[in-house]
C-alpha cells in the first residue's frame, strides 16, 4: 500500500491514476468494508452515534482503511464532535491524500472554528488531485460549494454587529460566487442526477444560496414552493 500510495503521487498523470486505482481495488476488497456498508446505512437514518460503533469496528479490523476514518470523522462532524472528527480526517489522509471527505471536511471545520482563509487555502491546495474526470472530482466541487455556503451564512449573521468586517458585502459576494461556481463545477462532472438535485435543494450547508438565481436553476428548483 505505501509502495502505491508514493506512486499515486508521483510521475505523470496516467501513472498516478493506475496506481490510486488499485490501492482502491486493494481497500476495497478490506475486510473492514462490510462494517462501512453498515456504517453508511446508518449515516443515511442520520443515526450517527451507531455508525460510530460500525466505523470504529471497521478501523480495528484494518487501521490503514482510509474510509473508515474519514467515514467516522464524518460522523463526528455531524455529531458537531469537531475535535474528533478533524483527528480522524487527519489519519485518512496519512493513508490516502486524496481522501475527499476528510480534505473537504477539514475545510468545514474551519469555517466553523471562524477560519474561513484558511479553509480556503487548504482546499486550494488540495484541488489538483479533483481536476475535471478525475475520482471523486464531483463530489470535491460539490463539497467545496458546502464550505463557501456555510462561510456564507456565518458571515452573514455577523451584519450589523461588531464583528462584521468592513468589506462584509464584497466578502459575502465572493463567497457566493465561488459557491456557484463550484456548484456548476460539480454538475459538470456528474453530480447531476435527480437525487443529487433533491439533495442539493435540501442541503443545510447551502441554504445560504437558496434566493441565488443561478443557485435555482442548477438545483431545477420547482417554481412553487
Amino acid at each position: 500500500r505505501a509502495a502505491l500510495i508514493k506512486a499515486s503521487l508521483q510521475g505523470n498523470g496516467d501513472k498516478q491514476r493506475r496506481a490510486y486505482e488499485k490501492l482502491l481495488n486493494i481497500w476495497r476488497s478490506s475486510p473492514g468494508t462490510r462494517y462501512i456498508g453498515l456504517a453508511g446505512s446508518k449515516m443515511e437514518e442520520e443515526n450517527y452515534e451507531d455508525a460510530l460503533v460500525d466505523f470504529t469496528k471497521a478501523i480495528e479490523i484494518d487501521p490503514e482503511l482510509p474510509m473508515a476514518w474519514s467515514g467516522r470523522g464524518n460522523a463526528y462532524l455531524k455529531l458537531e464532535k469537531f475535535s474528533e472528527a478533524k483527528e480522524d480526517f487527519q489519519k485518512a489522509m496519512e493513508y490516502d491524500p486524496r481522501d475527499q471527505m476528510s480534505i473537504t471536511g477539514t475545510a468545514l471545520i474551519l469555517v466553523r472554528e471562524e477560519k474561513p482563509e484558511e479553509a480556503f487555502q487548504f482546499l486550494d491546495k488540495k484541488s489538483h488531485f479533483f481536476e475535471e474526470r478525475q475520482y471523486n472530482a464531483q463530489y470535491f466541487a460539490y463539497n467545496t460549494a458546502c464550505v463557501y455556503g456555510v462561510a456564507l451564512e456565518l458571515l452573514r449573521k455577523k451584519a450589523g454587529t461588531e464583528e462584521a468586517p468592513e468589506n462584509l458585502e464584497d466578502l459575502s459576494s465572493e463567497y457566493e460566487n465561488k459557491a456557484i461556481d463550484a456548484l456548476r463545477r460539480a454538475v459538470n462532472s456528474g453530480f447531476s442526477r435527480e437525487e443529487d438535485k433533491v439533495w442539493m435543494r435540501k442541503d443545510p450547508d447551502l441554504n445560504s444560496l437558496h434566493e441565488n438565481k443561478e443557485f435555482r436553476k442548477l438545483a431545477e428548483w420547482p417554481e412553487q414552493g
